[in-house]
């Protein structure tokens, strides 16, 4: 059977990238989106050489126990059929707020990295995630830093599908007839991500068709030109450097390190706190903020992350 475009894409760009025979891992939810992932991969395995391993979360009891029970089976099944090796875990517990149910993934997903010997792990992530994230961390006010979200490759974690829209994913599945389940929580409008993708965006595509593809070419654009630093050394910051800069410099180079040390955890009001805190005229210091020990003294800031 030939190959779907999104198929062809994909395995060009591993070529591309140099990517080598692998034990791969993917994380199959049951929707639309992480389906398209192991279709996409159970096509390829062959010309690519990957042994390809399905990786199934089970979020647990609670209102969604039915509908995880037969995310479950419909995963199981499509990897049987497909003769792929299959995993599942399952919370025993109730977990509750989205975080708590990322972190679970994200532990299980790491667990089986090393049990499995895993060279990579792959998520379904695609160009609207990626869009809606970075308006949700501009929100937040992480500032630049917080727009380089995602990448297509950082070890062990691979997002093939970040250059591709949801729409070429769904026309995959339609080629191939692979049946999903639609997360109900997904509809719900009381998570800000929900809302931006079934309203805001919409609306604005509505109002001005094409700015949402504008917009995510704009926002990829910013996250690429990255905040020069030629006169910090690891996580030293000469002092004298610092009060050199302007505000908005200064915000954006606490933005940088709490970036590199904390990755999307922090928000605004920290670089606010950090840089009132930063303008003490004591000439010796030692604060905490948003996990993170900075020391001051008058020659340099030493920043340091709290494990």
């Amino acid at each position: 059977m030939p190959w779907t475009p999104l198929s062809h894409s994909i395995y060009r760009w591993w070529k591309q990238e140099g990517l080598a025979a692998a034990r791969l891992g993917l994380a199959v939810s049951g929707g639309a989106d992480s389906m398209a992932l192991a279709s996409v991969f159970a096509e390829l395995r062959q010309a690519l050489r990957l042994e390809v391993h399905i990786l199934h979360v089970h979020h647990g009891p609670g209102l969604l126990r039915s509908f995880r029970d037969e995310s479950l089976s419909r995963v199981r099944e499509y990897s049987e059929k497909e003769g792929l090796c299959f995993h599942a875990i399952s919370s025993s517990e109730e977990l509750h707020g989205e975080k708590a149910l990322r972190d679970l993934r994200r532990q299980a997903m790491l667990a089986w990295q090393g049990e499995l010997r895993l060279d990579w792990l792959a998520t379904a992530h695609h160009a609207e995630d990626l869009l809606e994230t970075q308006i949700l961390r501009l929100i937040r006010g992480t500032g630049q830093q917080g727009l380089a979200a995602m990448s297509m490759q950082k070890k062990p974690w691979l997002r093939p599908f970040l250059k591709h829209s949801r729409h070429s994913l769904r026309l995959h599945l339609a080629h191939r007839q692979v049946r999903w389940l639609e997360d109900p929580s997904n509809e719900n409008p009381q998570y800000l991500r929900n809302w931006l993708r079934h309203h805001w965006l919409p609306t604005l595509e509505e109002r001005v068709p094409g700015a949402v593809f504008r917009l995510g070419q704009s926002l990829e654009t910013l996250a690429a030109r990255s905040f020069s630093l030629p006169f910090s050394k690891g996580n030293t910051i000469p002092m004298s450097h610092y009060l050199r800069l302007s505000v908005a410099d200064r915000r954006r180079l606490l933005a940088h390190f709490l970036h590199r040390l904390k990755g999307r955890d922090y928000r605004f009001s920290h670089i606010e706190e950090i840089r009132k805190r930063l303008d003490n005229p004591q000439v010796e210091h030692i604060f905490k903020v948003a996990g993170v020990l900075w020391q001051v003294n008058a020659e340099q800031i030493l920043v340091q992350k709290m494990d």
